[in-house]
């Protein structure tokens, strides 16, 4: 469906909580095979946060952002989202 207000849902298998929302949604858009660096907001996010110290856990060990690529999904982006996927997806 064309989300966001009918999306469909996920296979992830993830659960996802922070303290820091803006990570949280730069995790999911990773792990929806997002290119971060296209989104403002998230760009954003990043300078706004990149003093604080943050640590991902995924399977009981702490992994780099760029280590949530490796279990990404392929997401079927909405017409306007498109152009907002990694390049090599």
């Amino acid at each position: 469906k064309d989300g966001p207000l009918t999306p469909d849902p996920l296979p992830l298998g993830v659960l996802m909580f922070s303290n820091d929302s803006s990570w949280c949604d730069i995790s999911a858009a990773v792990l929806m095979g997002m290119d971060t660096g296209k989104l403002p907001l998230l760009q954003a996010a990043k300078a706004f946060s990149s003093e604080r110290e943050i640590a991902i856990y995924l399977n009981d060990k702490v992994v780099a952002i760029s280590d949530l690529k490796n279990i990404a999904i392929e997401a079927v982006m909405p017409s306007g989202w498109v152009n907002y996927k990694e390049s090599n997806k």
